[in-house]
Parts: C-alpha cells; structure tokens; sequence
C-alpha cells in the first residue's frame, strides 16, 4: 500500500512519541531508583484514564526497540522507517532483535547481504535525508534531559558524534551498541565530533516605534491598483521598481527617525519606500504603532532555530514532494505556475437571516422561490480542506510546534490584537478549534510572487512571508522563520522579484466571522440552538 505524507509523519511522530516515552520512563527510574511497576503505581495508576501495566510496559518495550534503530542509524533511519511502512512490523519483532539491527547499521559486515544492503542502500538515504529534512534533537527530548548527558539542547540528528552519545546513555538492560564502523560511515561525510553551542538564551525585547501614518486618509484608504489582471501587473511592477530604489536604514534608531518624517498629515508625503534589512529583523522584534496607535506592522525574527531550520523540511513533508519547491528568476517572466491551498473557516457566504422563526429548526425550514443553503447555516471549512483532507492532517502534525509557538507568542507580545481575533475563534461549530489560533485559516503560497492586492475579507491581521506595504511605505527583507503581521484588508501588499525558492504561510481570519460571534448568522433567538 502506498503511504502519504500524512501517514509518513503520522508513523515518525508515533516512534519519536514512544521514545521520548521510554527516555522519560528511564529518567525517573534512575533519578528515583524505582522498578517500572513502582513508576506505574505512583504515576500512573492514579489517573482517572490510564493504560493498563500491560500497555504502558509494552509502550516502554516499543520505544526502547526505537531507539535501538535510532542508536544505529540515527533519527533518519526511522523517518526511512516510516516512509517504507516498516513500523508495526519492526515494533513487532521479539526479545533484542532491535538491539542486532541497530549494531548492524552501526557496523554492517560488507561481507553479508544486509551489510551491503546497509552500506550500499540504507547509509546513502539516510544521508539524502539528512541533506533534505534538517531534524534537530531539542524538539523531541527535554533539554534537562539532555543536560543529564551533558548535551547541547541544539544538536543535527545527522551528527553521528552526538547522536551515539545520547542514544549510549539508553538503557537497554542488555549490551551497550557497538562502537561505529568509521569506514562506511564516514564515506558519506558523517562522522563528526564538533559538538554544535547551544544557543544563548537571551529574551527577546521588541522595540516599539509611532509613527503619525492615517490609514483613514483618502489617499490611504482608497484601492490604488486597478481591478483588472493585466493592469494591475503593470501597476505592480512600477511599484517594485519604486522598491529597488528604496532608502535603507541601518538602525533601529535611523528606522525611528526616518519614519518620524515620513509621513505628513498621516500620509507619506513622496511616492517611495522605506527599506527594513533582515539585519534589523532577525533575533529581533520590531512593533509599528499607526497615528491612533492601532497597529501597522508587528515584524518577528524571533522563531526559535529549531522551528527555524525545519521549516523547508516539513513543507516538503507534508506535501509529499520533493520538488515541490521549484526554482525561479520572477525577473526574467519566469513566474509560471504557483500553488496555493487554503485550510480555512468561512462565514462570508453563509445563509444570513433576519425575522426568522423561531421555533424551527432551520434544515426544515423552505422559502418560496429562493435557494436555501442548508450547508452554510453556520460557519463552514474550505472545499480546499475537504479536497485536501490527508495534507491537512499532515499539517496538523507536522506543523505543530510551530503553531504552537505563533500562538503563545502572539499572546504574550501582541495581547490586545490576540483577544479580539481569538474571541471568535472560540466558538465555531462542533466545538472545532483551529489548527492555527488564534487565526481561522492557513493558506500555503508555493512558488509564486504576488501581485499588488488587499484581503478585503480577512478581519484586521495577516501574517505572511517578504513583502512591501504600499500605503505606509514599508518594504521588509524576511528570511525562513520570520514574519510579519500587518492589516491585509486595509493596505496593498505585494512580494517583490525573487531568484530562488519560496513559500510562504498566510494565516488570517474570514470578517465574517464576527457575525457569527455576534448573533450567530441571525439564527441567534432560534429555540434550537445550542451555543455557550
């Protein structure tokens, strides 16, 4: 049977779950020298839900078996594992057999047929891999963990060195793996002993900067780009051309003091831009506050390294698309074809009522000569999601951590602009959350660099990737990991010529939202409604 990409990061996720399972079982027992049945009685057994003894020690049994293939052939040899469907059948095998896989992939006998098979299979993907999906240790075991094995919290999966450092730590309550065969491993430029520096772990401050920007000027407000393609093509590359020629600034302070005069009467006062370096943008936090101190653009170069380097790894995997991922010169016309899916929630087409009774049950009500949409009563997902079921599920699990990450940082950073796109979020239908709160809708854009627009039905905040904003005159250099949230609807946005790869992610919320947050579509005093 064919896996997808969903599957593919469903069964690595499983094997990684059930060794940072067995790692934190075999942290406690050595810390508090208790027998696994001791753990389950404290621990355990007192849940309210909870496995029986049999399920949490075969669990333990699984993750060890994982980790001896992980000890062996690194992390990469389980997603090999689970890109092959090899999972249930190696989680199967009885008594050490793990324990002798994972010496023979650290010391395969070229002299027997699953030596060569190692050596001349098995060694050059795991190394293909390592080239394509960078996979850091820090998101999968607990950095006080690793510091009991006197590890850095940021270590490459793929550096034989430290990998056979933490995984000689297991106990596997029989023989310590073998020490590695240098030669087949080192053919492929694998064995290292640089010990990659953690990371400092210096809080980020964001800098605050006002400026006197109206975004309720006519100039300001109105649309400048014409509604018809080709034109508006046109426009857009008089505006990129405009951007080429933008006036850099090489400090938060000259950032401050150019922006205090770029603006008259809460317009920018010449037809140019201002241009942000990622030299101002990464490890950094910048926040511009407009004239009435709404927000203008909140920009983020703050994403921890592992989110950071894994980015291009997890598009690819979910995807399940090596080439997804295409190379370009925008300049030379080579913009092509480009690929967007949308996994959003909508309410901007939903059936919206007034004077409607109240006694009934909507799916039995009928109006004479109208059509009724009795599938968009209430908010509803993309046709998109529905198409794309396995690569949505796929992005829930791969992309996670990340937007986990967006969330917890918005919240604390960005706290009044959280509440109120998280306050209709919390709400929809079936008690569904969001892949991505406090935003309704992720939208992948592939390969393409758009052209001068507004999201006039997204509700106040998007967050996206490179891209200059006409009406404030902001252009802001991003990289993998950093982005920008600004005001969709009321500024035209556009990405600049590339040479390269690019993709971006678009969170945003659908407006309409809000009247289901309000009066729930008009259907608010039906009797058969059942809301908090």
């Amino acid at each position: 049977m064919e896996l997808g990409s969903k599957d593919i990061a469903i069964s690595f996720q499983m094997m990684v779950t059930h060794i940072k399972l067995a790692v934190n079982i075999q942290h406690i027992r050595t810390m508090r020298a208790q027998t696994l049945q001791e753990l389950y009685d404290t621990e355990i057994a007192p849940l309210q839900v909870k496995p029986s003894y049999r399920t949490f020690q075969h669990w333990h049994t699984t993750g060890t078996k994982f980790a001896a293939l992980a000890g062996g052939g690194t992390v990469y040899f389980l997603v090999l594992v689970a890109g092959l469907g090899l999972r249930t059948s190696l989680a199967s095998m009885p008594g050490d057999l793990a324990c002798h896989l994972g010496n023979a992939l650290r010391h395969p006998d070229p002299d027997t047929v699953i030596g060569r098979t190692i050596i001349d299979k098995i060694i050059p993907v795991i190394h293909m891999l390592r080239g394509t999906f960078p996979i850091t240790i820090d998101p999968l075991f607990q950095p006080s963990i690793l510091a009991t094995h006197n590890l850095p919290s940021l270590i490459d999966c793929a550096n034989i060195a430290i990998s056979d450092l933490f995984f000689d730590s297991f106990i596997f309550n029989t023989f310590r793996l073998v020490e590695r065969s240098c030669s087949p491993w080192d053919q492929q430029g694998y064995i290292t002993s640089d010990v990659p520096q953690q990371d400092p772990s210096v809080r980020v401050s964001t800098e605050v900067i006002n400026t006197s920007y109206d975004g309720s000027q006519l100039e300001n407000s109105k649309i400048p780009m014409p509604q018809e393609s080709a034109a508006d093509t046109v426009w857009t590359e008089r505006e990129r051309e405009l951007v080429a020629n933008a006036e850099e600034v090489n400090s938060v302070d000259g950032l401050r003091s150019k922006l205090e005069r770029f603006y008259v009467g809460g317009v920018k006062h010449t037809d140019s831009y201002i241009f942000i370096p990622n030299s101002l943008v990464r490890r950094n936090q910048l926040e511009l506050r407009n004239g009435d101190q709404s927000l203008m653009a909140y920009i983020c170069g703050s994403l921890p390294n592992h989110l950071r380097s894994s980015l291009m790894s997890n598009l690819i995997l979910s995807f399940g698309d090596m080439n997804i991922l295409i190379d370009k010169d925008t300049n030379q016309g080579m913009q092509g074809n480009f690929k967007a899916v949308h996994f959003s929630w909508y309410n901007r087409h939903a059936t919206k009522v007034s004077n409607a009774p109240t006694h009934v049950q909507p799916y039995m009500l009928e109006k004479e000569d109208i059509r009724f949409n009795y599938s968009q009563l209430v908010p509803y997902i993309s046709s998109e999601t529905l198409k794309n079921q396995a690569l949505y599920e796929a992005v829930l699990v791969v992309f996670a951590d990340l937007f986990e990450w967006i969330k917890e940082h918005l919240r604390e950073n960005l706290p009044a602009e959280y509440e109120i796109l998280v306050e209709v979020a919390r709400e929809l239908p079936c008690n569904s959350g969001s892949l991505v709160l406090p935003f309704l809708s992720l939208v992948f854009n592939i390969n393409v660099a758009t052209k001068g627009h507004r999201d006039s039905g997204d509700l106040d905040l998007c967050l996206g990737g490179f891209l200059a904003m006409k009406e404030p005159g902001i252009v802001v250099e991003l990289l993998q990991g950093d982005f920008i949230i600004f005001q969709s609807a009321w500024v035209t946005h556009f990405n600049t010529h590339y040479q390269g790869k690019r993709a971006s992610m678009v969170l945003h919320t659908d407006k309409e939202i809000q009247r289901w947050a309000r009066n729930r579509n008009g259907w608010g005093d039906n009797t058969t409604l059942t809301t908090f």
